[in-house]
């Protein structure tokens, strides 16, 4: 396979890292930010709760759980680029508590170990960590209400929005997912061929070897911020060698969970997921829109009763950066999910 020469690919690679660490962190700056932790198998991970500050009229507050993306690899709870601000302005006109969990990232963490933490993340909210941490330091002003809860994640975050409702970790009472990481056995996870990612040409199988070479001595690690780590996201990609961090355990792969009826049993009736509102970009370089079509074609298939809204935009990965809560396309799924998500309704 031919590459791009190092100098091309590198100017492309700084091009982004610049694109991406001009988002503002100003963006937070209407709201109080705590950190709080959860224990995960011996590990102590992070999670912001996220208030905003504008006066309520809600004696208790509504909930919006958000996980971040960074292909499992970066990224952390708070990094701008990725916190897209029509997510903490739409929090912020609902009045909102935004809780914005890390979770241990590949490859000193395998994929299970990631789902292990979502699983410990959920146990330590539904047993009132986060309302109890909030007390800890004098915020009694603030109560949560958790009967009126919505589940956001982007790219694989999204995939780990939906693996947690599949493995049963959480039922809140709206989904929103962000180009969802879906389909990873698809050839674009698993197979080498010229795949430049928002911009940046392939990296060479080196990119991957040199880091594993250093695993050995490493420790697990829940925050990486790029530029730290995208190089190795991407490459891991680019030359198909995915699946070699994250594991193939069947428990990892979200379309052939649903298919082979692996999830939570529906004995309630419940449709597998709450009504969920997906979006993605038709011209995804990162995660294939064809993986969110894919899903949405199975789920039609295995559970006729689902009730979702679809948005296919045109735009590359993160193609939602600059939308606005004006945006009608948006705003219209938004409508429909709120109308979800502040219902008076008791969900586990």
């Amino acid at each position: 396979m031919e590459y791009a020469p190092p100098e091309e690919r590198d100017a492309r690679m700084q091009d982004l890292v610049s694109l991406l660490l001009s988002v503002p962190e100003k963006n937070f700056d209407p709201f109080d930010i705590y950190r709080a932790t959860y224990d995960s198998a011996g590990h102590s991970i992070g999670a912001d709760i996220i208030i905003p500050r504008a006066k309520s009229s809600h004696s208790s507050r509504p909930v919006l759980v958000r996980i971040h993306g960074g292909f499992l690899v970066t990224g952390s709870s708070l990094f701008p680029a990725w916190f897209s601000k029509w997510i903490l302005d739409f929090a912020e006109a609902q009045s909102a508590i935004i809780i914005s969990p890390d979770y241990r990232l590949l490859p000193e963490a395998k994929g299970v170990d990631i789902i292990r933490d979502m699983e410990a993340f959920w146990k330590w909210f539904h047993s009132d960590g986060p309302s109890k941490h909030l007390a800890g330091i004098g915020r009694h002003d603030i109560t949560l209400n958790k009967n009126k809860l919505l589940l956001l994640g982007e790219s694989a975050g999204g995939y780990l929005a939906i693996q947690s409702v599949l493995s049963g970790f959480a039922r809140p009472n709206a989904i929103v997912a962000l180009y969802p990481m879906l389909d990873m056995k698809a050839d674009h996870y698993t197979k080498e061929y010229y795949k430049p990612i928002v911009g940046v040409p392939n990296f060479l199988h080196k990119t991957i070897d040199d880091f594993l070479a250093t695993l050995p001595a490493r420790k697990a690690i829940s925050q990486a911020d790029p530029p730290a780590r995208l190089d190795l996201a991407l490459a891991s990609v680019q030359t198909g060698r995915f699946l070699e961090l994250l594991g193939d355990e069947p428990e990892l792969f979200v379309l052939e969970r649903i298919q082979a009826g692996n999830f939570v049993s529906k004995s309630d009736g419940r449709p597998i997921f709450p009504p969920f509102f997906i979006l993605h970009g038709d011209e995804d370089s990162a995660v294939p829109a064809e993986g969110t079509r894919k899903f949405l074609q199975i789920l039609d298939r295995v559970d006729p009763a689902a009730r979702y809204r679809a948005a296919f935009r045109p735009g590359d990965h993160g193609f939602d950066s600059q939308a606005t809560l004006e945006d009608e396309w948006l705003r219209e799924g938004l409508d429909w999910v709120s109308s979800e998500w502040l219902a008076d309704t008791s969900r586990m």
